[in-house]
């Protein structure tokens, strides 16, 4: 495998993880908070396969450090939200101040002290306390390091990232967008997906499908995709751009 620079989107990425969200009821009768959400929200040196069709197919792990930075300069910024702030009857209503931010071991820790609000007091807390709830957390990258398999082999190409840049945090139902193929790893695809019905999904992915399959000009030798999320090393940088712009088009002409 080779070092080398391999174009995928950077910003407005979602990423679930596998350790839910705990609750930690408050002890203090005169709190006029609920109690505390804490947890994990990135968990380090743990390849996970993105496999969507706005990024591609690839293998990903987040390195130590990663978190260091933004939580330095942006902790301020960092809001914790429910369901990414997607939510009809939620929104963005904020869950409670983040108390505690910071890289330890494990990976990113945070704990949120929720505020006693009707929101969090009938389904953040009962879900919470059900184990029902799942979490995840929205990005930009800012450094990161490729590895591109051998052309002969069948492995998939492989991204650390070093750096980024942490927007938002939080419980979520559905740890992971169910419809990777439609690209549901962007803030605004996924704005776009969660407003159509199921008949208008199976036609966005269709119209993604055959937006890919268009003519388009393609290196010699490099052979063209025939599914959506083709690892990056099959199709070349021109391509990559190429589907992003036509998947950028179709959602605009969706949404209008």
């Amino acid at each position: 495998m080779t070092t080398t620079l391999i174009e995928a989107p950077r910003d407005d990425l979602i990423r679930m993880v596998a350790t839910v969200p705990e609750f930690r009821a408050s002890d203090d009768p005169g709190d006029d908070r609920l109690g505390t959400l804490y947890g994990h929200f990135a968990v380090f040196d743990e390849w996970t396969t993105i496999d969507s069709w706005w990024e591609g197919k690839f293998r990903e792990r987040i390195a130590p450090g990663a978190f260091a930075k933004t939580i330095s300069e942006n902790r301020g910024s960092i809001k914790v939200l429910y369901d990414h702030g997607y939510d009809p009857t939620l929104g963005n209503k904020p869950l409670g101040p983040l108390e505690e931010l910071k890289e330890d071991t494990i990976g990113g820790y945070y704990e949120v002290r929720l505020i006693d609000t009707d929101y969090n007091r009938d389904f953040v807390v009962p879900a919470l306390q059900a184990d029902l709830l799942g979490a995840s957390f929205r990005f930009r990258i800012i450094k990161d390091e490729w590895t591109e398999p051998d052309d002969d082999s069948n492995e998939l190409p492989e991204r650390v990232i070093k750096e980024l840049q942490l927007y938002e945090l939080g419980p979520v139902t559905f740890p992971a967008y169910q419809a990777a193929s439609a690209g549901i790893r962007n803030r605004q695809h996924a704005e776009l997906w969660r407003s159509l019905d199921d008949e208008g999904r199976h036609e966005l992915v269709r119209l993604m499908k055959q937006a890919d399959g268009a003519a388009t000009p393609i290196g010699a030798g490099t052979p063209t995709p025939d599914e959506p999320g083709a690892p990056h090393s099959q199709v070349s940088k021109a391509v990559l751009a190429q589907r992003a712009r036509r998947i950028q088009t179709l959602t605009k002409e969706m949404l209008a």
